[in-house]
């Protein structure tokens, strides 16, 4: 009987801002078409993406998110085709012809205009989708997917990223190819589930040995995301299987690992948005994913083994590479107010696991453990040693740093 998992995770914090309120409960929404002519939906096809987005979110947030759509006919909102990246003011048009109607806008929780794709007015390459706020417009691109991508980026998810290196190393901004914020039709990725509050807390690996990774796309009891975060930042390992929103999902995606870099958040049109970099297989060799059999390497911090793919989980062999202290800290001037002193010191430089925590020794005694850049500690008057030591997630220690100081 295989093990599952043939190591404990060591406790560690993860890096990042504290958790959003969870996207849950429901969401009225409401899709409202707008023309100034033509009509390339049925109502019955608007009704179509309505419920497919809803049914797309009901299973990616495992039944805690529940879009309640309604939809308009089509609405006469313009006498000639709009500037169409200009959504204030198709907004408002559409919003004048709508409350014409009887429709209480301000009374959905997000409002989607959907608008015919107009070549000499839009002035872009071909259909597009965007999302300012609570407001979403979609021109020409008429997918349930492409609702589901901007409610996404309505909850603060940004775009499913890829890093490809041949000679050189470029970053396609849509190019994960199954995930739902990239331009594909797969689930959203558990860095994104995790963002929206959907997902259990990721386990982070710490210590090395061996563990399992289970599908993300259905409620389990085994772990659905690890995290190793290093000084590049966090890598979000998962495994895909063709269950759920990736139920059409083939080929080697299924057998593998995906690794991702959480990448800083930017704003973009009044929202401020995660993306995420899918950096498994830059050279674009197995889709993407690190097969059983194959490695994936962050340089000078990790490595990762792929094992086995069993049943719905794929197991994982982990280890710390980084083998170089950090740098030695260096201390400001101690300062004393009413018998505390306050300890502040720059951060350790650490280019590989990165520097998990400072070790803070006063008169040669152990004083406190932190993670952040200062420390403040009681003692008495007189003359004094503070000695620091930055320590990595590896376990590397950087040399002792020391200063004299006198409390009086």
């Amino acid at each position: 009987m295989r093990r599952l998992v043939l190591a404990l995770v060591a406790a560690a914090a993860l890096a990042g801002p504290p958790a959003a309120p969870a996207i849950e409960g429901q969401l009225r929404t409401v899709l409202i078409p707008v023309t100034w002519g033509p009509q390339p939906l049925t109502d019955a096809q608007v009704r179509g993406l309505a419920d497919g987005a809803a049914s797309f979110l009901h299973t990616a947030s495992f039944g805690r998110l529940t879009v309640v759509t309604d939809t308009t006919p089509w609405l006469h909102a313009f006498d000639a085709p709009p500037t169409c990246t200009n959504i204030r003011s198709i907004r408002d048009a559409a919003g004048a012809a709508a409350s014409a109607t009887g429709i209480d806008l301000p009374g959905y929780n997000r409002r989607v205009y959907l608008l015919p794709y107009d070549v000499a007015s839009c002035q872009l390459l071909g259909t597009f989708a965007l999302t300012v706020g609570r407001d979403i417009l979609v021109v020409g691109r008429f997918r349930a997917e492409t609702i589901a991508h901007e409610l996404g980026h309505s909850f603060g998810l940004g775009h499913a990223r890829r890093e490809l290196c041949t000679s050189t190393c470029t970053l396609d901004e849509y190019g994960d190819p199954r995930d739902a914020m990239a331009n594909a039709a797969g689930d959203f990725n558990p860095l994104e589930k995790s963002l929206a509050g959907w997902l259990p807390a990721p386990t982070p690996l710490a210590e090395a040995g061996d563990f399992v990774v289970d599908q993300f796309e259905v409620p389990s009891t085994l772990p659905q995301a690890l995290v190793v975060s290093t000084a590049a930042g966090e890598y979000w390992i998962d495994h895909r299987e063709p269950l759920g929103n990736d139920a059409a999902l083939t080929g080697p995606a299924v057998d593998g690992i995906e690794v991702r870099l959480r990448a800083e958040p930017v704003l973009s049109a009044a929202l401020t948005l995660t993306p995420s970099t899918l950096v498994s297989d830059r050279q674009d060799r197995t889709a993407g994913v690190v097969l059983p059999g194959a490695s994936f390497v962050a340089p000078g911090a990790f490595q990762l083994d792929v094992l086995d793919h069993v049943d719905t989980h794929v197991g994982i062999r982990f280890r710390w590479l980084d083998r170089t202290a950090p740098r030695q800290v260096q201390i400001a001037r101690p300062r004393a107010t009413r018998g505390i002193v306050h300890l502040s010191w720059r951060a350790s430089p650490d280019s590989g696991s990165g520097v998990f925590r400072y070790e803070v020794s006063l008169d040669g005694r152990r004083t406190g453990s932190t993670s952040a850049k200062a420390l403040d500690v009681t003692t008495r008057t007189g003359p004094h040693v503070v000695a620091i030591v930055a320590v990595d997630r590896a376990g590397n220690r950087s040399r002792s740093a020391s200063r004299r100081f006198i409390v009086g």
